[in-house]
């Protein structure tokens, strides 16, 4: 049995190649002239040209540059300028080219990733093997047919899926593994097309906004983004409680709000919504996004055990040191309490009271506390010396005056959770589920084609082989060598006796 092998390193296929078609040119050495290779000019209509400009490499490359340019300045003006890009039609627009890119190149190669894998060319002829890496030539006993069945039952054996046809008197053998390589780019693209449409239709069909939300009150909707209307809910939220935990050093931890749902008159769901752990009820989802302080209430109880409560309401001001809470309208009121009126002064609010000379220890409202002044000679009275100064104050403490007491009550804080109801997030994720299975497709799966040419010879059969894949270099040699052993004398002999 005489073999010869031709080295692989070198050896490039021409993408001309097709269908058997030879991969050298009888010309190759000659200068190409305009009358051995006319030039196309025929002239192509609109949607052809739109076509071919999407399916056009560098206009993926343009487009998927532009978008990754709109992205990061998106994420700069949103957090400097407070100006929100990703919801513009430019970026809407650039979304929507970059997915129309996307399905034309898919659709371009789909055609032919469907022949490969369920139709392949099977004749094809020696010169187009001797181009293909790892090919060997050599001449075997036996006839075309006996060798053919010899041939198909090793790759068989190796798990290839084989295809064979007659050309006269010789034999063409196609044999593939792991077609489903072919696949993966194409299941990559489908899995971006599928984020891109998810996403787009969450946006359209879905709900942003914002439900702020006072301890122990309800609400029956939310704003949505950019709205000042409140949209209904279809049932209540009610916020039972907020609370910031905080560790021995007093940074804070958790920031948390047990959040009740009542619908038609009763308690239907409750959670503690933390920030990475959303309540969701009926499809929609409310996520711990703000918080801060609202106001408080002040009892004052008096002579008779007839008590009173006043309420203060405390707005926020942004600083550039931090959020500062501040007592609206100075937190001047009267009461007339046992034939006596008071005034109450509650001002200086510091949210975070440790006393002492450092009074305040951080912006956070971890241990908010007011400064509490009376008087009880007010308007004749108007000077310093008038005002009796109860102290800092936090929530339960208590200050007497005259036989009065004055009593922090409670601390109202608010919670801001966002709305987010998003139909397309189901898309998004087997979106993502496809951009898994193509990248294990496309790297994983090793597509390996060889093709075989028989010939009847003096001495018995002529057989070209050839081999192409992906992935490991070295699994097709392996593969051609199995079918050289098959091929041998040797093999042939045991064979023929065996069917004999």
């Amino acid at each position: 049995m005489r073999i010869k092998r031709r080295s692989v390193v070198g050896v490039r296929s021409n993408p001309r190649t097709a269908k058997g078609r030879s991969l050298s040119s009888p010309n190759k050495n000659k200068p190409t002239t305009s009358a051995q290779a006319p030039i196309d000019e025929r002239d192509i209509g609109a949607m052809e040209a739109l076509w071919a400009f999407f399916s056009s490499m560098k206009t993926a490359i343009v487009l998927l540059l532009f978008l990754a340019a709109a992205s990061v300045l998106g994420t700069l003006l949103e957090d400097r300028k407070g100006v929100t890009l990703y919801g513009s039609s430019f970026y809407k627009t650039l979304l929507a080219l970059v997915g129309i890119n996307l399905t034309v190149c898919s659709l371009n190669r789909f055609k032919l990733v469907w022949r490969q894998v369920f139709g392949p060319v099977v004749v094809t002829d020696r010169q187009h093997i001797a181009g293909m890496a790892g090919s060997v030539s050599l001449t075997t006993p036996g006839q075309v047919d006996s060798v053919s069945e010899r041939i198909a039952k090793a790759l068989r054996s190796r798990r290839y899926k084989v295809t064979s046809a007659g050309v006269g008197s010789d034999i063409a053998i196609h044999a593939v593994r792991g077609r489903a390589g072919f696949w993966g780019p194409h299941v990559t693209h489908l899995s971006l097309l599928v984020i891109f449409a998810s996403a787009i239709y969450g946006h359209f069909l879905g709900t942003d906004g914002y439900a702020p939300i006072l301890e122990t009150e309800r609400t029956t909707g939310y704003y949505r983004r950019g709205q000042d209307k409140l949209t209904p809910l279809g049932f209540e939220v009610e916020l039972r409680n907020f609370t910031i935990e905080f560790d021995g050093n007093h940074n804070p931890t958790g920031y948390k709000s047990d959040v009740r749902i009542h619908q038609d008159g009763r308690e239907v769901h409750s959670k503690v919504v933390d920030v990475n752990h959303p309540l969701t009820w009926q499809g929609i989802s409310f996520y711990q996004s703000d918080y801060g302080l609202n106001g408080l209430s002040v009892v004052i109880t008096g002579l008779s055990g007839k008590s009173k409560r006043l309420s203060f309401t405390v707005v926020e001001e942004n600083t550039p040191q931090g959020r500062r809470y501040v007592i609206k309208e100075m937190g001047l009121t009267e009461v007339e309490l046992d034939g006596r009126k008071l005034h109450l002064l509650v001002h200086n609010l510091v949210p975070d009271y440790v006393g002492g000379e450092a009074l305040n220890r951080s912006l956070l409202p971890l241990n908010p506390a007011v400064e509490v002044m009376i008087n009880d000679r007010w308007p004749q009275y108007k000077g310093l010396d008038a005002w009796q100064r109860l102290g800092w104050m936090t929530e339960g403490k208590s200050a007497r005056f005259k036989g009065y007491n004055v009593t922090i009550e409670r601390l109202i804080f608010y919670s801001g959770l966002q709305v987010a109801r998003n139909p397309g997030l189901p898309g998004v994720y087997t979106g993502f589920a496809l951009m898994i299975l193509g990248i294990l497709l496309s790297f994983y799966v090793t597509h390996k084609t060889i093709r075989v040419h028989l010939t009847p010879a003096p001495e018995g059969v002529s057989v070209a082989l050839g081999t192409t894949q992906t992935g490991n270099p070295d699994a097709p040699d392996r593969d051609i060598q199995h079918l050289v052993d098959s091929l041998s004398p040797q093999t042939a002999e045991s064979q023929e006796g065996m069917h004999s």
